[in-house]
């Protein structure tokens, strides 16, 4: 990375049209440039990501300054030093050191891709640092087309290419070349997926917890109920007894049997009492269990949704 030299350019209507007035498009034309270079020269790779363009080819080129105090109207013309005419950059060193040729916008308007020119320099008395990049509205005839009237556009290819109006410009700069080669590998080349926020781990991790809580939970609760059921007594075989005048029971006259065991009517009512009470206090603890399990529901819900409030809509 170190033997690199790296550029950047973030280009745009520069705040106005290119006429100079104050009105911007709806759905202004904006990108980036990365441009790269080995320190001890040779080739510059100029690798582009433009969007809103109209479908088809756009005059791609180099100019002379990052003047926009006119829009990019303002950024002078061609990058020219060696005074040669307009051409293709495939016609180097016979063009503009500036011209680039064309790129080209597919259906949704946008234009990706890289172009290798000997002509550009990022360091030394030639360097393109602080000059700008500048996307036209029509196609760049590379030099071939109309040169009957210099100056004016359709016949002026020599000088122009006749690609029309200026409608994205930004300045080159110099940037560190770790920041630049991350950045180039995201606009062309990346296949990496983006990496999950942190409210999304937390939310991801709280959910997993939740969900291993509420089955725990559950489980118990089922379980506790599933024994209540079983502990309760629906009666004891062998239950016979004599009552007095009033109804109450002053004999018992066959032993009472539960679960194997025999005992008498006074043992009973023990038995009874103690499994009654018992089973009046597990389903208290499936209810406890329940409504705990609700309120973890309650708050993953929460939880998710303010975590992720954009896919909702919601500002955070």
């Amino acid at each position: 990375m170190g033997d690199i030299l790296r550029a950047r350019c973030a280009v745009g209507p520069a705040g106005r049209s290119c006429d100079g007035s104050t009105s911007v498009d709806a759905a202004p034309c904006t990108g980036e440039v990365f441009f790269s270079q080995p320190k001890e020269g040779g080739p510059t790779t100029v690798e582009y990501n433009i969007s809103g363009l109209s479908p088809g080819l756009h005059g791609f080129h180099i100019h002379e300054k990052a003047d926009f105090s006119q829009g990019c109207k303002s950024a002078g013309g061609h990058w020219n030093p060696h005074s040669e005419n307009h051409g293709d950059v495939a016609d180097a060193p016979r063009c503009h050191a500036g011209d680039l040729g064309n790129i080209s916008a597919n259906e949704d308007g946008v234009a990706q891709g890289k172009i290798t020119t000997p002509l550009l320099d990022l360091a030394g008395e030639l360097s393109i640092i602080g000059r700008s990049v500048m996307i036209h509205a029509d196609e760049d005839d590379l030099g071939k087309g109309d040169h009957s009237e210099p100056g004016v556009n359709g016949k002026t290819s020599l000088t122009t290419g006749n690609a029309g109006a200026r409608v994205a410009c930004g300045e080159i700069q110099l940037v560190d070349g770790d920041v630049a080669a991350r950045n180039v590998t995201t606009l062309t080349e990346s296949t990496e997926s983006p990496k999950p926020s942190r409210s999304r781990c937390c939310t991801c991790c709280f959910s997993v917890t939740s969900i291993l809580v509420i089955l725990f939970l559950v489980y118990v609760g089922f379980t506790m109920k599933t024994f209540a059921g079983i502990a309760v007594p629906g009666g004891f075989e062998g239950f016979t007894y004599q009552r007095d005048a009033d109804g109450n029971i002053v004999n018992t006259i066959a032993p009472y049997a539960y679960e194997g065991m025999t005992m008498d009517f006074e043992a009973y009512l023990t038995v009874e009492h103690r499994l009654t009470s018992q089973s009046l206090r597990v389903s208290c603890m499936f209810d406890c269990t329940r409504c705990v399990a609700s309120v973890f529901c309650v708050l993953r819900v929460c939880l998710f949704v303010l975590a992720t409030g954009d896919h909702f809509g919601v500002e955070s």
